[in-house]
C-alpha cells in the first residue's frame, strides 16, 4: 500500500511539472493563467489527502467558485497558446489517450450501475428506485453488446465501455468547442491534452458516475446555438448529476423568450425518456412513489435544522450556510446580467456546479470530474469578440442593407417603397 501511494505521488509530481512546462506563462508569472494552473494542479494532492485533510479540497473549491463567479469581469482575455507547438501537443494528446484507455481496462469498474441496467433489460420489478436514470439508460445498450462479446463478465466490460466512451466524448467535445466556438484548433487540442494529463482525471477514470454527466454537459455547450438539442443534453446531464438541474434557470434566461420554447421542449422530451427505466422496473401502483424517491433532495436535506445540529465536521457545519449562499448566487447570476452570451454561460454554469459541491452530502468536493471539462473552457477561453459582432450584425442588418443618400451633409435613409423612385 505504501509503494502504491509513492507511485501516485510520483505520478502527480511528474504530471504537474509537465503541465506547468506546457501551459505556464513564464514571461508573466503573476497572471490569471498561472493562478488557474495552480488551482487545477492542486486538486489532485487535495484529493489524495482528502480522508485526513478534507478542508484543503474544500478551500480549493471555495476559491474556484469565487474565481468563476467573477470571471466575466476580466475584460482582457488574450489567447494564450501552449508553450509546445501544435504537433507536439497533438502527439501528447494521443499518447495520453492511450494511457487512459489502458487505465480504464485495468481498474475495477462500478458494477452496481450495470446490475441496475440488467434489471431494465430484463424488465425485473424492483422495490428500490434508481437515482441515476441517465447512466442506467446509457449502460443498457453497452451491457446488451457486452453480453455477446464478453459473456463471462459482461457487467465489468460494459462499464469499461461506458467509461471509455464518456471520456472520449469529453475529449472530442473540447476539440469541437476549441475549433467551432473559440476559432482555434490549437486551443481545442490544448484543452483535451490538459484534461488527459491531470492525475485527478486518471484516478477516477473508471468511475462512470463521474464521467457521464461531464460528457453530456460539455456537449450541451457544443450545441448551445441549437436550444432543442442543448435542452435535451442538459436534461440527460441532470439525470446523472443533480446540480445540473439548477442550471436550467440560467440557460433559460440565456435563450430568452424566442428560444426558450425549443429549449424547454428538449428538456421535457428527454425528461420523459428518463422515466423509461422506472417504467420497465415498476408496478403501476409504485411508479409515483419510486419517481419521487429517485429525485435527489440534497438541497432540502442540507437546509434542515437536524442536519446542522448533528454536524461532526467543519464541512458539515458549513453545509447549510453554503446551501443558502448557493441559492443567492443562483438567483443573482440568473437575473444579472440581463443579456448573457457564451462567456457568461460557461463561467456561471461552471461556478454553480463547483459551488453545489460545497453542500453536497456525500464527500463534498470530491467529484471534480463533474466540472473539470467546463472549467477548462473557462481557463482557455479567449475574449470572444465575434459574439458581440454577431449581435451587432443582427440588430443593424436592416440599417446596413437600406439604401442611403446624403441630405444636408448628413446620411439619411431613402424610402424603399415601390411607389417612389
Amino acid at each position: 500500500m505504501q509503494a502504491l501511494a509513492t507511485i501516485e505521488w510520483t505520478w502527480v509530481l511528474h504530471s504537474s511539472l509537465l503541465i506547468a512546462a506546457i501551459y505556464g506563462r513564464f514571461t508573466k508569472i503573476w497572471s490569471v493563467r498561472n493562478l488557474d494552473l495552480l488551482l487545477l494542479i492542486g486538486l489532485t494532492p487535495a484529493l489524495l489527502v482528502y480522508e485526513d485533510h478534507a478542508w484543503i479540497l474544500y478551500s480549493l473549491s471555495v476559491v474556484l467558485a469565487i474565481r468563476l463567479i467573477f470571471d466575466t469581469q476580466f475584460k482582457r482575455r488574450p489567447r494564450i497558446d501552449p508553450n509546445l507547438n501544435a504537433y507536439g501537443v497533438s502527439f501528447l494528446c494521443v499518447a495520453a489517450f492511450i494511457v487512459m484507455v489502458v487505465r480504464v481496462f485495468t481498474l475495477q469498474p462500478q458494477v452496481q450501475i450495470a446490475e441496475q441496467a440488467d434489471k431494465v433489460l430484463h424488465r425485473t420489478v424492483t422495490e428500490s428506485s434508481d437515482s441515476d436514470p441517465t447512466t442506467t439508460l446509457v449502460t443498457s445498450p453497452a451491457l446488451a453488446i457486452s453480453q455477446n462479446i464478453e459473456p463471462n463478465d459482461p457487467e465489468e466490460f460494459a462499464m469499461r465501455i461506458v467509461a471509455l466512451t464518456a471520456h472520449a466524448l469529453v475529449v472530442f467535445g473540447l476539440l469541437t468547442i476549441g475549433y467551432r466556438h473559440f476559432s482555434s484548433w490549437t486551443l481545442g487540442i490544448a484543452m483535451a491534452t490538459f484534461y488527459l494529463l491531470l492525475p485527478c482525471m486518471a484516478f477516477y477514470v473508471h468511475r462512470v458516475n463521474h464521467a457521464v454527466p461531464a460528457a453530456f454537459l460539455i456537449w450541451a455547450f457544443v450545441f448551445y446555438k441549437k436550444p432543442l438539442v442543448s435542452g435535451g443534453l442538459l436534461a440527460f446531464a441532470s439525470g446523472a448529476l443533480f446540480s445540473t438541474v439548477f442550471l436550467v434557470p440560467l440557460w433559460s434566461v440565456f435563450y430568452g423568450r424566442k428560444k426558450f420554447l425549443r429549449f424547454g421542449t428538449g428538456l421535457a422530451v428527454v425528461g420523459l425518456i428518463l422515466t423509461v427505466p422506472l417504467l420497465l422496473t415498476s408496478l403501476p401502483g409504485t411508479l409515483t412513489q419510486k419517481l419521487h424517491a429517485s429525485m435527489n433532495w440534497s438541497l432540502v436535506n442540507a437546509l434542515q435544522i437536524d442536519a446542522y445540529k448533528s454536524a461532526e465536521s467543519i464541512q458539515e457545519l458549513l453545509r447549510p450556510h453554503f446551501a443558502v449562499v448557493f441559492l443567492c448566487v443562483l438567483i443573482t447570476l440568473t437575473i444579472w446580467p440581463r443579456k448573457k452570451d457564451l462567456n457568461h454561460l460557461i463561467a456561471h454554469s461552471t461556478g454553480l456546479v463547483v459551488l453545489s459541491q460545497l453542500w453536497y452530502p456525500e464527500r463534498p468536493g470530491v467529484y471534480v470530474l463533474w466540472y473539470l471539462p467546463v472549467l477548462l473552457l473557462v481557463v482557455f477561453r479567449p475574449r470572444l469578440r465575434h459574439l458581440n459582432e454577431e449581435v451587432t450584425d443582427t440588430s443593424d442588418a436592416a440599417t446596413r442593407l437600406a439604401p442611403r443618400t446624403e441630405v444636408g451633409g448628413t446620411r439619411a435613409t431613402v424610402s424603399t417603397s415601390p411607389l417612389r423612385r
